[in-house]
Order: structure tokens, then sequence, then C-alpha cells
């Protein structure tokens, strides 16, 4: 076995410098919590660092997508009911669609959305109904989504059928999972008022259009 001599006693660092490193590490791992992981990971941003090197829009989107989450998933738990469809009977739906079956109404509905604002159009429908769509706007792009929101559901929860980023135009078959209000919700993240003209062709009883 190798004989290993300790180094000197005045070598070792103190315990002074032991304890100085220590709180040297601490406060690094604190400032690095406030300027990079609060801001990346929370969206709150303390000193405006975050801001500037482009983490704490980061966080705000991860912290979104969390409550989006939450709420698909609270509006899941609490849409067990009887009006709820299977993926047999989704699928019916669509391959009707597919078949060209004369839709009830055609509309086309016009919604003005101004800089940072969201606006939605969404369509009266009992489970099982269908409506074909399309959707473009006169001038940039827009973040879309298409939720269902539940008559029974608790406030806040909804179901989410679809999602896009920076789109200037969308079109697809829809198919109502339960009773309740289904529809389009566009984000306008650009400088301009855009205007979305939404073209709709199924089987539902009602536009609905919040103010």
């Amino acid at each position: 076995m190798a004989h290993v001599t300790p180094p000197p006693p005045e070598d070792l660092p103190s315990l002074r410098r032991l304890r100085r490193g220590a709180i040297v590490v601490v406060l690094g791992a604190i400032a690095l919590a406030i300027t990079v992981v609060l801001p990346a990971e929370r969206g709150v941003d303390i000193t405006g660092i975050g801001r500037l090197i482009g983490l704490t829009d980061m966080g705000i989107i991860k912290q979104e997508i969390l409550v989006e989450m939450v709420a698909e998933s609270t509006f899941l738990a609490d849409s067990r009911r009887a009006d709820s469809i299977t993926a047999a009977e989704e699928a019916a739906a669509l391959q009707a669609v597919a078949q060209g079956v004369t839709p009830p109404r055609t509309d086309t509905t016009l919604v003005r959305i101004q800089p940072g604002e969201q606006r939605s159009i969404r369509l009266r429908m009992q489970a099982k109904a269908w409506t074909v769509y399309s959707w473009s706007t006169d001038r940039g792009v827009v973040d879309d989504d298409i939720r269902g929101d539940s008559v029974n559901a608790r406030a806040g929860s909804y179901y989410r059928y679809h999602s896009g980023t920076g789109r200037p135009s969308a079109s697809g078959a829809l198919v109502a999972r339960f009773n309740g209000l289904h529809g389009w919700y566009w984000s306008n993240t650009t400088d301009s008022v855009v205007s979305v003209t939404l073209v709709t062709r199924g089987d539902y009883a009602e536009i609905v259009i919040p103010r």
C-alpha cells in the first residue's frame, strides 16, 4: 500500500476561508436563481436581466402552458358524462363529412382583433354534431386554438381540440365531443389590427361571438 503524506497544516484552508467560500457559493446560487431560474421557469424577473436575455418570455409561456394543462385535466375529470362521445362515434361523424353529407347550415363570420387582443367565435353544438371550417386573416398571422366549453364543466376548464402558432389560415373538420360551445380562439400578437374571416358548414344551433 502506498504511503500518503498529509499536507502540512499551514497549507490547509482555514475554517474562516471555508466559511467564506461557502457563503460565496450560496450567494452565487441565489443570484443565479434570481437572474436565470425564476425568469426562465416562472416568468418572474426581479432584476430585468431575464427580459434582456430572453428568458422571461420563456418562463411566461411555460406558466401559461401549465395553466392550460391544469384547465384541460380539470375538464377531462368533469367530462365523463352521458353526453361524451366515443372514438367510434367521432370516426363515424368524420366519415359522414368525408362522404360529403350536406350540412344543415353555412355561415361566414368576421371578427376584428386589436393588437394584443384575443377574440373567439364559438358554435353551440350537441355531442356528435360536426362542422367543416376554414378561416383566414386579411393580413399577418395569429395564434389559434380550437376549444370546447361544456355546459356542466367548472369555470376555467375546457377541452382543447387543436392549437397553432403564427398562422394566416387553417381549415379542417370539428366533431363536438359533448354538448356545449365549441370554437376558435385567435390571439393577435402583431402590432396591427387583424381581421379573421371564418366560414363554417355544419350542424350547429347558434353562433356565439363574445364582446
